[in-house]
């Protein structure tokens, strides 16, 4: 695993995914961070909202990105590096807390659940792709400490109810 700073983002990428997607350079690398918040972030503007309130409200900001080969084993959601196993749920425990979002750019072929305590994680329900994504077979899901998977049809209220307690606590 290899750890790269791109200004908010903290990118966490695979061999794997640097050898299988031939990511030779560091703008490569730029681009793959660059398509991977377009796809999970920039085309959800609500996403793009509700983070920024609860950015606010947590004093929590920046991403931490893993960009890893993503399975089911066991009924668990792993992912993979230098051919061992990891569990995503013991990587988002390591990483909570530490910045407002979680991205898990991980297939998710059993759409497992994660959770977290203290910051959003964004996690496929499929296995991800761009292309995947643009036609629907998979979505991004959002997960929010204390409130769980935000379904789309409630993102509305619940950025209504996070604006609410933003405003109070900046009074």
């Amino acid at each position: 695993m290899k750890i790269h700073n791109f200004g908010e983002v903290e990118l966490h990428i695979s061999n794997e995914i640097i050898r299988d997607f031939e990511i030779n350079s560091q703008n490569d690398l730029e681009n793959k961070v660059y398509y991977t918040l377009k796809c999970f972030i920039n085309n959800n503007p609500k996403y793009e909202q509700y983070i920024k309130e609860f950015s606010k409200l947590n004093n929590l900001k920046d991403i931490i990105m893993l960009n890893a080969h993503g399975d089911e084993k066991d009924n668990k959601y792993i992912y993979w590096d230098e051919n061992k196993f990891f569990l995503v749920q013991d990587w988002i425990n390591d990483n909570d807390g530490r910045k407002a979002v979680l991205l898990l750019r991980c297939c998710n072929p059993g759409s497992l659940k994660i959770h977290s305590r203290k910051s959003i994680v964004l996690v496929p329900n499929y296995n991800f792709s761009e292309f995947k994504q643009d036609f629907g077979d998979v979505t991004v899901e959002m997960y929010a400490p204390k409130k769980g998977y935000i379904p789309s049809y409630l993102m509305d209220y619940e950025l209504e109810q996070i604006r609410k307690i933003t405003k109070l606590f900046s009074i």
